[in-house]
């Protein structure tokens, strides 16, 4: 398998979305209620066979558990609260709210304990101390700039009382924090020079680089005159596409695990 060939399948997914997308009419609600559980369906299953891969009580093991309860978590709460039958329920907002509360705590810890897992392995920091203060810096820099508004916005909201923007609020948050960790994880991965684990980083790299992608389209588009139609359609193309980049990471885990036991039996 050539490893970067890995990136066409998100990227294709995200080229059938917008495809589709030209072709049905303006009804959609029902395509994306299909299309989301589909791709946060991949995702779990990316994370959990990620997971499974692993001895029992295995470090990464473990990390890669959370991440698929988090997905999990996001799924149950897309059908049965956003868009399922509690959707118009008096309770709904609030409860949708503490559900993306808690998957992205969920989301955060794994991407923490996979950041993590050089240090538990022995690695020495990679590059030099200012090379990973300067990278630590742009990735936080990225991430507010691409949600830090839709922060002030949601937050605001939520202080006077709008409980459906709890949910918001909770992913904006969510993604500023993991993205701040993905990129000092990229950087050790990159330092291993081409080993196996900087695609399974680059892969989740690009997911949270997506998830900052979502926050921003459903800040800046509406502002800069795009229609309301056009905005959700980039906002759930970037959604697509972020969540299979997640699915694909744990599958290609998965996979190079299994490539290099079969690879130790045989020699």
């Amino acid at each position: 398998m050539k490893p970067w060939l890995l990136l066409g399948g998100p990227l294709l997914a995200g080229i059938v979305m917008v495809l589709t997308l030209g072709l049905i009419g303006p009804e959609r609600a029902a395509f994306y209620r299909a299309e989301v559980a589909t791709m946060e369906a991949w995702a779990f299953v990316g994370a959990l066979a990620a997971a499974l891969q692993f001895q029992r009580g295995d470090y990464l093991r473990n990390a890669w558990l959370v991440f698929a309860f988090s997905y999990s978590l996001y799924f149950v709460g897309d059908l049965t609260l956003t868009t399922g039958v509690f959707a118009d329920r008096s309770w709904t907002p609030l409860a949708n709210g503490i559900l993306t509360i808690v998957g992205n705590i969920l989301a955060a810890t794994a991407t923490w304990m996979l950041a993590r897992a050089g240090r538990i392995a022995g690695l020495e920091p990679p590059w030099s101390a200012p090379v990973r203060v300067a990278v630590q810096v742009a990735a936080i820099s990225l991430a507010l700039v691409a949600t830090g508004g839709a922060t002030v916005t949601y937050a605001r909201q939520v202080a006077g009382g709008d409980m459906e923007s709890i949910r918001m609020l909770a992913s904006c948050l969510g993604d500023i924090f993991v993205f701040s960790l993905l990129a000092p994880m990229l950087l050790t991965a990159l330092s291993l020079r081409g080993g196996v684990l900087v695609w399974t980083w680059t892969l989740l790299t690009l997911s949270g680089l997506s998830w900052l992608g979502v926050d921003g389209a459903a800040t800046f588009l509406p502002t800069v005159g795009v229609s309301e139609p056009a905005a959700q359609a980039t906002f759930e193309t970037l959604r697509c596409v972020a969540n299979a980049f997640l699915g694909t990471a744990g599958l290609y885990q998965r996979w190079i695990l299994r490539r290099g036991a079969r690879d130790l039996a045989m020699a």
